[in-house]
C-alpha cells in the first residue's frame, strides 16, 4: 500500500482532514512509471483526468517507490470507475498501457 501525503493546510471543512486536523485515509489508484516518462504523463493527465475530477486535489500526485519509479496518483479508487470514463481518458489509456485498470497499484 502506498502513503500519501497531504500537501495543503489542515482544515476541517477541505476534503482530506478531519475535525481534530487529522489527515482521512483514503485508498486511491497510481501507475507505475519510470520517472523520464513522468513529465509528459503528467501533462496528458491534468487534461484527461485532473486531479479535482478523481478526489485528489489535496494530495501529493507523485511519489517515489522503494523500486526507484514514480507513482502517479489517478483518482480516488471510490471514483475512478466514474471518472475513468471520460473519453479523453479513454483516449489516453490506449496510448499509454501503465494507465490501464489491471496495471493500476491501491
Amino acid at each position: 500500500m502506498m502513503q500519501l501525503e497531504e500537501i495543503t493546510p489542515p482544515d476541517p471543512r477541505l476534503e482530506g482532514w478531519n475535525a481534530d486536523d487529522a489527515p482521512v485515509a483514503m485508498r486511491c489508484l497510481a501507475c507505475v512509471v519510470e520517472p523520464k516518462q513522468a513529465s509528459s504523463l503528467i501533462r496528458e493527465l491534468h487534461d484527461a483526468l485532473p486531479a479535482s475530477s478523481g478526489g485528489v486535489a489535496h494530495v501529493k500526485r507523485v511519489k517515489k517507490g522503494d523500486d526507484g519509479k514514480l507513482r502517479v496518483v489517478l483518482s480516488a479508487e471510490a471514483v475512478y470507475d466514474d471518472v475513468s470514463r471520460a473519453d479523453a481518458y479513454q483516449a489516453l489509456v490506449t496510448r499509454r498501457s501503465e494507465l490501464a485498470r489491471e496495471a493500476l497499484e491501491v
